[in-house]
């Protein structure tokens, strides 16, 4: 998508020939993710030469109008990726 949003905060892990990569971003990347900044990972299995689309990974992106950032990532070297993230809702307690 063509936006004057920018994505931000990058992270990219490698296990078993896949780079899997987390970011945030502003831009609405699968086309239901809305105008508030959400949590979207790709993957690559060429060595980085190509990346899939980007696909939402907060559960809340497509109905929530609140920003979800700081995402990062953890793998056990294998085949196990798990993506953390912060996730903005006022309608939850601090």
């Amino acid at each position: 998508p063509n936006s004057a949003r920018l994505d931000f905060s990058p992270r990219v892990v490698y296990a078993q020939g896949v780079w899997v990569a987390v970011f945030h971003s502003g831009t609405d990347w699968t086309g239901n993710s809305g105008a508030d900044y959400d949590v979207f990972a790709m993957r690559s299995k060429d060595l980085a030469v190509g990346w899939s689309v980007p696909v939402l990974v907060n559960d809340a992106g497509t109905n929530d109008a609140e920003s979800d950032g700081a995402a990062d990532l953890a793998t056990d070297g294998l085949d196990t990726v798990v993506a953390i993230y912060t996730r903005s809702d006022p309608s939850e307690p601090a």
